[in-house]
C-alpha cells in the first residue's frame, strides 16, 4: 500500500471514529493550529479530550486518527514526511466536510 493510500484510509477511520464518539468534533477543529504532533493542537488535543480515549480504545483511537501512541509528544523526525502527508488531508478532508451541500 503506497503512503498516500494509507493516509487516506487512516483519516477515513478517524473520521468515523471521531464521528461515533465525538460528536460535533468536525466544528471544534482550528485548522489554523492542526499539528498532529502537538499534544495541544493534534485532533484530540483540540477537542480537550484525553481521557475517554485512554483506555481499551487507545490502539483504536490514536491508530485511528494516523498516530501512535504518544507520538504527538514524543515527536521523531523520521515520521517528518508521514505527519506532514497526514497534517495536509486531515486540513482537506475537514475542510471538505465543512462545506455545505449543494443541491444536484
Amino acid at each position: 500500500m503506497s503512503l498516500v493510500k494509507h493516509i487516506d484510509s487512516v483519516v477515513s477511520n478517524g473520521v468515523e471514529f471521531l464521528n461515533q464518539r465525538f460528536p460535533g468534533w468536525l466544528e471544534t477543529i482550528d485548522l489554523q493550529k492542526l499539528d498532529i504532533q502537538s499534544i495541544d493542537n493534534c485532533i484530540i488535543g483540540q477537542l480537550n479530550t484525553w481521557e475517554p480515549i485512554l483506555d481499551e480504545d487507545i490502539e483504536v483511537g490514536m491508530l485511528g486518527l494516523g498516530v501512535e501512541p504518544l507520538i504527538c509528544i514524543l515527536y521523531q523526525s523520521s515520521h517528518k514526511e508521514y505527519y506532514g502527508l497526514l497534517n495536509e488531508r486531515w486540513t482537506a478532508v475537514i475542510t471538505e466536510l465543512r462545506q455545505p451541500l449543494t443541491a444536484l
